[in-house]
C-alpha cells in the first residue's frame, strides 16, 4: 500500500535550482501538483514552529477533498537530524511513504518513481532518486603530491548523486530517530542488514 508523502516541500522545476530563501509554505504550494499527479493523497509538511501562520496561508489553495495537507512543526528543527520529520509525521503515515527534501527544486518524475516502487512489489526496503551527474558550485583540483596539476571551475562530474527524494517501506519506521541522518544512518542501516535499496532509475544500490 502506498500512502503519504513526508516532505519539506520542493517543486518540479530545474534539477539545479535552489530553494534557499523560499518558505516551506511557498514550497508546499509549488510542489502540490507533482504530488497529486503521483497519486499521493496526503502531504505532511515538516517545518519550524515559526512557519505555522505562513503555511496555513499558502496551503489553503492546494487543499481539496482528494489532497490533504498536514503540518508538523518543531521549535528548533535545525538542531535535529534530517530524519526528524519522519518521526514527527509517523502518526499520520499510512503504508509506504515518500520523503521529499526541500533544499533543492527538482523535476524528478514522481509519478514514474511511485509506479516503479509499486512494480517492485515489496522486495525493496527503500528507493532513492539518483541523478547521473554531480553539479558542484565549487572549483576542483587534481594534485601530484603538493603540486596542483589541473584546475576545473564548477565542473559537472559523472558521479551518481542523491536528489533528496526517497520512498521507504512502512516496516523501516523503527530505524528513524530524531537525531538520525536519513541517508547516512537510516539507509546505511538498511544496506548493512542487508536490505534491498533500489535506484529509482532501475538499478539496485
Amino acid at each position: 500500500m502506498f500512502g503519504n508523502g513526508v516532505y519539506r516541500a520542493s517543486a518540479t522545476r530545474s534539477p539545479t535550482a535552489s530553494a534557499e530563501g523560499m518558505s516551506e509554505a511557498e514550497k508546499t504550494r509549488l510542489t502540490a501538483p507533482a504530488l497529486k499527479d503521483a497519486g499521493i493523497a496526503e502531504a505532511i509538511v515538516c517545518a519550524s514552529d515559526a512557519a505555522r501562520d505562513q503555511f496555513e496561508y499558502h496551503a489553503a489553495p492546494v487543499r481539496e477533498p482528494a489532497f490533504k495537507v498536514t503540518l508538523c512543526t518543531h521549535p528548533r528543527p535545525e538542531e535535529l537530524g534530517n530524519a526528524w520529520g519522519v518521526m514527527a509525521a509517523s502518526r499520520f503515515l499510512v503504508g509506504d511513504f515518500l520523503v521529499y527534501f526541500g533544499d533543492i527544486l527538482c523535476r524528478t518524475n514522481l509519478r514514474g518513481m511511485v509506479e516503479a516502487w509499486v512494480a517492485q512489489d515489496g522486495n525493496a526496503a527503500a528507493m532513492l532518486a539518483v541523478a547521473p551527474l554531480l553539479r558542484t558550485d565549487k572549483g576542483v583540483v587534481t594534485l601530484d603530491g603538493p603540486k596542483v596539476i589541473t584546475v576545473l571551475e564548477k565542473p559537472v562530474l559523472a558521479l551518481p548523486n542523491l536528489v533528496g527524494i526517497d520512498i521507504f517501506h512502512r516496516d523501516t519506521l523503527p530505524l528513524f530517530d530524531p537525531s538520525a541522518d536519513l541517508h547516512r544512518d537510516v539507509v546505511g542501516r538498511l544496506l548493512a542488514e542487508p536490505r534491498q535499496v533500489d535506484d529509482a532509475r532501475g538499478r539496485r544500490a
